[in-house]
């Protein structure tokens, strides 16, 4: 058993070979622990990117 304090991080991965494709813009994502409770994410399609690496915060940043 492993105490969980505030600030905690819990990660996790999924098995290679049990997903046969990668989440798509506009899906959800949902994780549950019993008696802890609960966290939903949806997907975005990922920003474009100037040369240097810099996301811009908005169009002709």
């Amino acid at each position: 058993m492993t105490v969980l304090c505030p600030g905690d991080l819990l990660t996790t991965g999924t098995p290679g070979g049990a997903l046969d494709h990668s989440l798509a813009p506009g899906q959800h994502v949902r994780a549950a622990i019993k008696g802890l409770g609960e966290i939903e994410a949806s997907c975005a399609a990922a920003a474009a990117q100037d040369p240097v690496g810099r996301t811009p915060l908005s169009p002709g940043a």
